[in-house]
């Protein structure tokens, strides 16, 4: 018994670390670009102004759209002491403070509509968040082959008189040939700009631009799953700071 679960231990193993020593196995990579304004005191803001994701016109086809709209709506969370505002909050609170239904005003005058959401941003929010998708999609790449060595493990046994077994393990040198080709390979790109409402100014501009490898058959990434960690690590990012106080 003991014997039979050494044998599948080592082989996971070996197996795990035939995985870990391939290299480029997938390719990833990240261009991750930021500034922030480092007098801006975050912790001061109360109210956020949540912008749905714009997304370049050469993206939609159906599918784009309603994908990064649920992915944003999941990964779009903010500590529970920041209150969330969005378009539709700003135009109720307008039409409940003046009786102003912003909705009416832009079926006849675009530009009155715009001032007073613009008016209403001013008075509703601290900060406003938007963000950009200009990349999104799959292309096919060629990539040169290559060859990597691996070292593996040959197990033997040997039996004791008493009918126990001790295992021993001698490292075997294999060499392994990658041919080149066409493979699959994932990307998206974001833009996120923070703007402080009272100044006009923005406060933080991050672009995130990542790519993935679909180079074997263990590897299926899809743009949406690069956009969900783009998403993820910014707001994971933005709530730390809306948390931090000042002698943090």
């Amino acid at each position: 018994m003991t014997t039979s679960w050494y044998k599948s231990f080592s082989k996971i193993v070996i197996l795990l670390v035939v995985f870990l020593l391939i290299p480029n196995f997938p390719i990833a990579s990240a261009d991750k670009q930021e500034w922030i304004d480092k007098s801006y005191n975050f912790s001061n803001v109360k109210r956020v102004l949540l912008l749905d994701p714009t997304i370049e016109p050469k993206l939609y086809n159906g599918v784009n759209e309603h994908e990064i709209i649920d992915i944003f709506e999941k990964n779009a969370k903010l500590p529970k002491n920041i209150a969330v505002i969005t378009r539709k909050n700003i135009i109720e609170n307008i039409k409940r403070d003046s009786g102003i239904d912003i909705d009416v005003v832009n079926q006849t005058n675009k530009h009155e509509a715009l001032r007073l959401f613009d008016e209403g941003i001013m008075k509703y929010s601290d900060i406003v968040i938007a963000s950009c998708i200009s990349e999104y999609g799959t292309c096919r790449e060629y990539r040169e082959g290559y060859t990597y060595s691996t070292t593996t493990y040959h197990t033997s046994y040997i039996y004791e008189s008493n009918g126990s077994s001790v295992a021993t393990s001698v490292p075997v040198s294999e060499i392994h040939s990658i041919p080149g080709g066409n493979i699959n390979v994932a990307y998206a790109s974001v833009r996120w700009d923070i703007k402080d409402v009272q100044s006009s100014k923005i406060i933080m501009t991050r672009l995130d631009n990542r790519t993935r490898d679909n180079g074997t058959e263990f590897d299926n990434t899809k743009p949406r799953d690069l956009y969900k960690r783009i998403s993820s690590s910014f707001f994971d990012f933005i709530s730390n700071k809306l948390e931090k106080k000042d002698d943090e």
